[in-house]
């Protein structure tokens, strides 16, 4: 098989259905590849939407571990060559998976590749084109990147962490290629309840990520002012 979708979920069923049927109805042909959800204990109607589309997922339950444990469940459980990850809040474009898996497909030398994306502005009903020039890995989002699943798997897939895309994506840079695909591919929803939109919890996970990797290290992959804020903090106290 090709490539898996996998969307991880908790008390999203509000989005869920948009991002289902934004999965099963890609471009690639159908038995090329998987739609795989992983619940992550829900306690609202995402068991109801995820009954509906019983034929057309794989869908695996398991009591709340949070999100890279959730992530974690779904590669092992995923078929395909390639995986893409698509928030449960967001959509992915007609052509997304067959895109990103050619460019994969022609560049061996790769263990991904992300492409640009639509941010909508929910509350202002706004849209506009985030295109990423050069690679920084603190503009990437994981919807919008495809992976070689053995890569994740070689390297030891994610880790407990706030910020756990950055440090997995430090982990995979650091042995392979990345290639970008200068093409909106991805619908990300900011809606004031998107799982990174506290900021206290977002300044708490760039403090982890320094004692685990330092500044120098995450400097070299990219500028993130939130990142250089936490670092102005730690250092005055």
């Amino acid at each position: 098989m090709k490539a898996t979708i996998l969307i991880t979920v908790y008390n999203y069923g509000a989005y869920l259905e948009r991002a289902l049927r934004s999965a099963l109805s890609q471009s690639l042909g159908k038995s090329a590849y998987e739609v795989v959800v992983v619940d992550d204990g829900s306690t609202d109607n995402t068991p109801e939407v995820l009954q509906k589309f019983k034929d057309d997922i794989v869908a695996v339950r398991q009591s709340n571990m949070g999100l890279a444990a959730a992530c974690n469940t779904g590669i092992k459980a995923a078929r395909g060559e390639y995986l893409v990850r698509l928030d449960a809040d967001d959509e992915l474009e007609y052509e997304a998976v067959k895109t990103l898996a050619t460019a994969l497909d022609n560049h061996p030398e790769c263990a991904l590749a992300f492409a640009d994306r639509t941010e909508i502005d929910v509350p202002s009903h706004t849209e506009r084109v985030k295109r990423l020039e050069g690679l920084n890995i603190y503009e990437l989002i994981a919807g919008n990147i495809i992976f070689r699943r053995q890569c994740l798997l070689d390297i030891g897939l994610y880790n407990r962490l706030y910020w756990e895309e950055h440090d997995l994506m430090i982990r995979l840079l650091g042995k392979y290629e990345a290639y970008h695909v200068p093409q909106p591919l991805y619908r990300y929803y900011l809606h004031g309840q998107n799982m990174t939109s506290s900021a206290e919890r977002r300044q708490q996970g760039w403090r982890e990520l320094i004692a685990k990797w330092g500044l120098d290290e995450l400097r070299k992959w990219g500028h993130c002012e939130e990142l250089e804020e936490a670092a102005r903090e730690a250092s005055q106290t």
